[in-house]
């Protein structure tokens, strides 16, 4: 169950400019669940329906592939970091919010591209 980390740094203090980046990578050899707690009442059953596999992206698929190996190299720990940006990025993209805040940007964007004639004929409300 291998974990990475990865910390980057933009530092800038009295014009002195540093960029750092940290990369880290935990690997557990045992795992033991807390008996004690009690198994939710949410719990069920998993269906035929459910049991279908979900399709998977070539990136996902390689990111399995580089984590069902039982050493991991720190080449392999960098592509892994890689590719779950990449994966993270493309879940991101067809977001609906993500469409939102591109028309508020550009609707944003449009008074400041009109030129200066444009605005001057608009009535002025304060005559």
């Amino acid at each position: 169950m291998p974990v990475s980390h990865e910390f980057n740094a933009d530092i800038s203090i009295m014009g002195v400019k540093a960029r750092a980046t940290y990369t880290s990578a935990v690997k557990y050899l045992e795992v033991e669940p807390d008996r004690s707690l009690a198994v939710p009442s949410a719990y069920t059953a998993v269906t035929d329906d459910e049991n279908q596999p979900e399709v998977k992206t070539p990136v996902q698929k390689e990111i399995e592939v580089i984590l069902s190996k039982d050493e991991l190299t720190a080449r392999d720990m960098s592509r892994l970091a890689r590719l779950n940006e990449k994966n993270a990025v493309g879940s991101r993209e067809n977001h609906p919010w993500r469409l939102w805040k591109e028309l508020l940007s550009l609707s944003r964007k449009t008074p400041h591209q009109k030129d200066s004639a444009y605005w001057n004929k608009m009535p002025d409300p304060s005559r």
